[in-house]
């Protein structure tokens, strides 16, 4: 399974890119399974197969967990990577830290086949008062989830053909 891992510190909306980019390709697809975790909180973690085309793509956007909490979550990565694997999927969208437990996790499982994307992100813009950060939060998310949307499109295309 062709695995691409969204890869940020810390706070960096992880997470946020992979709810866009999943509601951006939802559009086209059929779900097959959604699961949204601690869903009244605005940055709720999603486990989710989406079809597009006949082809599964799998999203599991909480990558931080075994950062926070040791080896009960790690454990809880490596469920959520055999759960989407059991959902035949062809690619998987998910998201760790720069460094810790996760990352190491998935790249245990994941290889030989993982990309790692590092997520844009600009660390000094929330004390400038005439820079709009949230706005460029909003932006970078917004192009990193349509990048990402775009090439999971062009996976599936490749695959069906």
């Amino acid at each position: 399974m062709r695995t691409v891992c969204i890869m940020g510190k810390s706070n960096t909306r992880k997470t946020t890119v992979i709810r866009m980019t999943y509601d951006m390709l939802k559009k086209d697809a059929k779900t097959i399974i959604e699961i949204k975790e601690n869903e009244e909180n605005e940055n709720y973690d999603i486990v989710a197969v989406l079809q597009i085309k006949g082809i599964n793509i799998g999203f599991i956007s909480g990558g931080d967990k075994a950062n926070r909490q040791s080896e009960e979550d790690s454990n809880g990565i490596r469920e959520n990577f055999e759960f989407i694997k059991g959902k035949g999927c062809k690619m998987l969208l998910c998201a760790c830290r720069t460094r810790g437990a996760t990352l190491e996790r998935i790249c245990d499982i994941a290889r030989p086949d993982l990309v790692l994307v590092r997520k844009p992100f600009l660390e000094t813009g929330k004390e400038l008062k005439w820079f709009d950060y949230d706005r460029y939060c909003h932006e970078i998310n917004e192009m990193t989830a349509n990048y990402l949307a775009n090439r999971i499109r062009e996976f599936v295309n490749r695959e069906t053909q």
